[in-house]
């Protein structure tokens, strides 16, 4: 994931453990998106053009990564 991954294909059944413990999001990973949509939403709620959090532009793409992030179990 560190280097851009987002998945990987197994041979063996055996090997699907392994590799959805390495590509599932941390905790802080999971707290930082859910703080990142309830802003958007905050923003959206309010009428907003232009949501901002934390100094940072909430672009669409990064509410959709954050949604896809929280996803994942």
């Amino acid at each position: 994931r560190a280097i851009g991954f987002e998945g990987a294909m197994c041979l063996c059944p055996h090997q699907v453990p392994a590799l959805a413990a390495g590509f599932a999001p941390d905790e802080s990973e999971r707290r930082v998106a859910g703080e990142l949509l309830a802003a958007y939403e905050k923003g959206r709620n309010s009428q907003s053009a232009i949501v901002i959090d934390q100094q940072r532009l909430l672009f669409p793409s990064a509410v959709k990564r954050a949604k896809s992030l929280l996803a994942v179990r």
